[in-house]
């Protein structure tokens, strides 16, 4: 069978592997990547639905451009979201969501984001994700 392409999974910890095989890794992505998916992200800790939806929102945008490689691309998307604002966040949701509307998709989800990023921020200027433990539980294995 031909290999398979990406698999994001979206549950936190889905990298951490169960206690039930001690000596053996074990989890969520082995899992996929036994099946025959060519690569795996996941977070390997609980990580906040903003920050989450922002990474993989940015890296599938990195990624529409075929010539950015995926290893690149989250890492770009990390990068990225540990210095973006609240105010950037809600900017850049309403961004996406005016080119779902150009495009004839639906946008309300993007749109309710944005109304709930800025309802929601501490501070407009504050920082989505400003520690390593909001944006670094993404990982991508295999190639």
């Amino acid at each position: 069978a031909a290999p398979r392409g990406e698999m994001v999974i979206a549950a936190c910890s889905a990298r951490t592997p169960g206690m039930e095989i001690p000596d053996e890794i074990a989890g969520f992505p082995n899992a996929f990547l036994g099946a025959g998916f060519r690569r795996v992200i996941s977070a390997g800790w609980p990580v906040g639905d903003l920050v989450a939806a922002l990474v993989m929102l940015r890296y599938h945008e990195l990624r529409a451009d075929s010539t950015t490689a995926p290893v690149h691309a989250l890492n770009e998307a990390q990068r990225w979201v540990k210095v973006l604002t609240f105010h950037q966040a809600a900017s850049y949701l309403e961004d996406l969501a005016g080119k779902a509307r150009q495009r004839g998709l639906p946008d309300d989800r993007l749109t309710d984001g944005a109304d709930r990023v800025r309802l929601e921020a501490p501070n407009a200027h504050s920082l989505v994700a400003s520690t390593p433990a909001a944006w670094g539980a993404f990982a991508l294995i295999g190639n």
